[in-house]
């Protein structure tokens, strides 16, 4: 199969716009990469999203391999090269892990959230469309999900291991899926309008 470059340029330019974002020296549209620099990756990763194998079980032990390990293992070499690094100059009496580091990191270990949150998100779609006996209930549901994400945004309700965030991105990554099935695009013209009007709420949550 001929390899589609416009995923690897769509790759390419999330990569450049977060590391752009995150750059010490200023960013005259740092704003407006937080809109979507992120979303993209989602929905990226739900392109790519397969359900040949129904099997809960299956499917967690294949997700939990390929985000939560590597999670585990990123997570334990940062606190390795931290500790080391504070006993080499003398500082060990400075050395404090909180147990909550390991739940939401934060710091320098800010970025893991990713592989937490794209866990939970293939787990909860892969979930949707597993019980869901029409594709209609798979727009409503990955709608009904971000605006929860929103309600819970707004109010400033945290749920452990980025559940909170998570719920929001299940939209992007079903338009992310979406893009990739193109029976579900041909069907009818109201399965368009239903990827466009998720578009668009997406866009509005992003913005918000």
């Amino acid at each position: 199969m001929k390899r589609d470059v416009t995923i690897d340029i769509a790759k390419g330019i999330g990569i450049i716009t977060v590391v752009w974002a995150h750059l010490t020296v200023a960013c005259p549209i740092k704003e407006e990469i937080y809109w979507f620099h992120m979303p993209l990756f989602f929905l990226l990763s739900g392109y790519f999203h397969h359900q040949k194998n129904n099997d809960v079980s299956t499917f967690l032990k294949k997700k939990f391999k390929a985000y939560i390990i590597p999670y585990i293992f990123f997570f334990l070499l940062a606190e390795i090269c931290f500790i080391t690094i504070y006993t080499a100059l003398g500082l060990s009496d400075k050395i404090f892990i909180s147990p909550s580091i390991i739940i939401r990191p934060y710091g320098v270990l800010t970025p893991l959230w990713f592989f937490i949150s794209i866990f939970w998100v293939s787990i909860i779609y892969f979930l949707i469309c597993k019980y869901s006996k029409k594709e209609i209930w798979i727009h409503i549901l990955s709608i009904a999900l971000a605006l929860i994400g929103y309600i819970l945004y707004k109010f400033k309700i945290h749920i452990p291991l980025y559940i909170d965030s998570s719920i929001s991105m299940v939209l992007f990554y079903h338009i992310g899926k979406s893009l990739n099935t193109p029976s579900l695009l041909n069907k009818r013209t109201s399965n368009t309008l239903w990827i466009m009007f998720a578009s668009l709420v997406s866009l509005a949550i992003a913005a918000t």
